[in-house]
């Protein structure tokens, strides 16, 4: 019996091995994740990383499809380097970079708020620094961060064309609630999202449940046969780590607010500089170029050329008015030059037909009929005329009697 508990006591201890995943640090991150993106400085949460993908890029959208497996509703990402950002860490969204993540040290299968209703199943990253209590209670995020996708094309491999877009989010988001289940695995509380058994009623169909075994590399996830294979190491705390490249996120928009300030500004000067040249050289009346917009105006007159204008106008008003008969007569022995200048679209013609010369005028009544054909409101007899209205009227009115 003595010899027996010794050679216990002596013999090596062996160590039971609970998953076959291998500690890795941060800087497993950093150097796998490099050749497929750039890690950035950020103010708020430190080294981060953006993807090099195209502008329609989601996390848990593009280039994926969800599995159910016994941890929930797992995110299956045909990525190479989707092992990481999917399933450690957050996703976060910022105006200039887009979509960035954040590193994290829990494996999950996809860190992810689901909803439920209205026919729809909806997912959305959960913010960095955000507690799981959040995300299965109140979970309020942009509704631009939602997808909605018809319950039945839950594990679709092309669900992607059943997605109405962001712009029917919020109509979606008041008919739909938070789904709050969650699945525990050695102290770690993950968010599962909608239950097989609830899948399956909902859509009448089968679903298939995965078991998730680690890959020994860091590489692209799959399923072969019921086994969903991917690379899950034990991630330590944050070290004095970094990458081996990365840049400063403010230093980037400084630079780029420097180079894009100019035209924005510009654009602006370009549309408008035609009405803000001419309102410059208004305001400055000895420049050169002040004599362009007077092209577009009437040409200027002799100061003594329109008073002789003014005052005509003025004496033709006031003989409108004291003799009325005169001006029916006539108008009505001369219907046929109206025509000739009865356009009255074109006043700029008829006032540069008429000639500073007084006697000229007085000499050549035709055309002072027209210039009261094309203004008849207006036109009166010039001062030649009023001197022979009398006889004129005596004329005209003999003339009348012999037509009768």
């Amino acid at each position: 019996m003595l010899l027996m508990a010794l050679i216990a006591t002596t013999a090596p201890v062996k160590q039971l091995q609970a998953q076959p995943n291998v500690s890795v640090s941060f800087q497993m991150f950093y150097n796998d994740l490099q050749p497929y993106g750039q890690w950035i400085d950020y103010p708020q949460h430190g080294y981060c990383w953006v993807p090099n993908v195209g502008r329609d890029f989601r996390p848990y959208y593009t280039n994926g499809y969800w599995a159910m497996t016994e941890y929930g509703n797992t995110w299956v990402s045909n990525y190479n380097w989707g092992w990481a950002p999917f399933h450690y860490g957050n996703w976060t969204y910022d105006d200039y970079y887009g979509w960035i993540w954040v590193p994290g040290t829990t494996w999950g299968p996809a860190w992810v708020s689901w909803r439920n209703g209205g026919g729809y199943y909806g997912w959305a990253p959960i913010a960095p620094g955000v507690n799981i209590n959040v995300a299965v209670g109140n979970y309020n995020c942009s509704p631009n961060w939602w997808v909605f996708i018809p319950q039945r094309h839950i594990y679709a491999r092309n669900y992607r064309s059943y997605w109405r877009g962001p712009q029917y989010n919020t109509t979606i988001i008041r008919n739909t609630t938070i789904i709050n289940n969650t699945y525990i695995n050695n102290n770690h509380r993950y968010v599962s999202g909608p239950r097989r058994a609830e899948v399956e009623r909902v859509t009448g169909q089968r679903v298939r449940t995965y078991g998730v075994r680690s890959e020994m590399r860091p590489g692209r996830s799959g399923i072969r046969g019921n086994t969903l294979n991917v690379y899950r190491p034990n991630v330590n705390s944050r070290q004095n780590e970094r990458p081996e490249r990365y840049v400063s996120a403010n230093e980037v928009r400084s630079r780029s607010a420097g180079t894009r300030s100019t035209p924005r500004t510009s654009a602006p000067n370009r549309t408008t500089s035609p009405q803000r040249q001419r309102n410059e050289v208004a305001s400055r009346p000895n420049t050169p170029n002040n004599s362009r917009p007077a092209r577009t105006s009437a040409p200027a007159r002799n100061p003594q050329q329109q008073q002789r204008i003014t005052e005509r106008r003025q004496q033709s008003w006031q003989q409108q008015r004291s003799q009325p008969a005169r001006q029916n007569n006539t108008r009505a022995t001369t219907p046929q030059r109206r025509p000739q200048t009865a356009n009255r679209s074109t006043p700029q013609r008829a006032r540069t037909q008429s000639r500073p010369q007084t006697n000229h005028r007085a000499t050549q009544p035709a055309r002072q009929s027209t210039q009261r054909a094309a203004s008849p409101a207006r036109s009166q007899p010039s001062r030649g005329q009023s001197a022979r209205s009398g006889a004129s009227n005596n004329r005209s009115s003999r003339g009348g009697d012999r037509g009768r």
